[in-house]
């Protein structure tokens, strides 16, 4: 049996804080995976670029409606404009949602590679920084 290390007390204190019981499932929005534990990661195969959309608005609904912040690191074969237009053609009040600050896109290339270099802890950084914000922002709420 192998034994995973703890997580450094950063994260540990982040997941303490995650809004309700984080071993509680949440709803992911996506039919066929069903709910699952806050923090779960996931990924998804795709055929057709609105195979990739579909899936991606149902995720990203569910969060919205679960007072989740959501953000979408939007890249190739997706432009940003294509994901606007499809959450906002799906889900209702996506506009409120926006200018609430709830829901980020954000240009994939420019987060992930930024001047054309990978930095692992810039991206790290930047994503402990917005999970920082949104749990600030649950604590006020």
């Amino acid at each position: 049996m192998t034994v995973a290390p703890p997580l450094p007390n950063r994260r540990r204190k982040a997941l303490a804080d995650a809004p309700g019981d984080d071993s509680a499932p949440r709803h992911t929005g996506i039919r066929v995976t069903g709910d699952m534990p806050w923090g779960t990661h996931i990924c998804t195969f795709y055929e057709t670029t609105q195979d990739l959309l579909d899936t991606a608005v149902c995720y990203f609904e569910g969060g919205l409606k679960s007072n989740e912040l959501c953000v979408w690191a939007v890249s190739d074969p997706i432009s940003q404009r294509q994901a606007e237009q499809a959450l906002r053609h799906a889900i209702p009040g996506f506009d409120r949602y926006r200018a609430a600050g709830q829901i980020e896109l954000l240009a994939g290339r420019e987060w992930y590679l930024k001047g054309d270099e990978f930095d692992l802890q810039r991206i790290t950084c930047g994503w402990d920084e917005k999970l920082s914000a949104a749990l600030g922002e649950a604590m006020m709420a």
